[in-house]
């Protein structure tokens, strides 16, 4: 599943990958916290998501995080900032 966040935490675009697992578009577009975390969320995953906001790529991080039907999972997540023309 491929995500694209912004630095305030807010999801931009889902792939349809993530559809297929379950999630309707008004669970994924918006606030990160309310999507694949949730109050599920591991705090390794939510310090990813600040790493990553950050500029700093994180992979392989092992995490827990909801599936499309409410149910908890363990994941392999890689999360990459995403550059401009400036490399900002």
């Amino acid at each position: 599943m491929i995500l694209v966040l912004d630095t305030a935490g807010l999801i931009s675009y889902a792939n349809r990958r993530c559809y297929e697992a379950g999630y309707r578009e008004e669970e994924m577009i918006g606030p990160a916290s309310g999507g694949l975390g949730g109050r599920g969320a591991t705090r390794g995953f939510v310090a990813a998501l600040d790493t990553t906001a950050h500029g700093q790529q994180v992979e392989n991080l092992e995490a827990r995080a909801k599936r499309g039907d409410g149910t908890l999972g363990y994941f392999s997540i890689s999360l990459s900032p995403m550059r401009d023309e400036q490399d900002a």
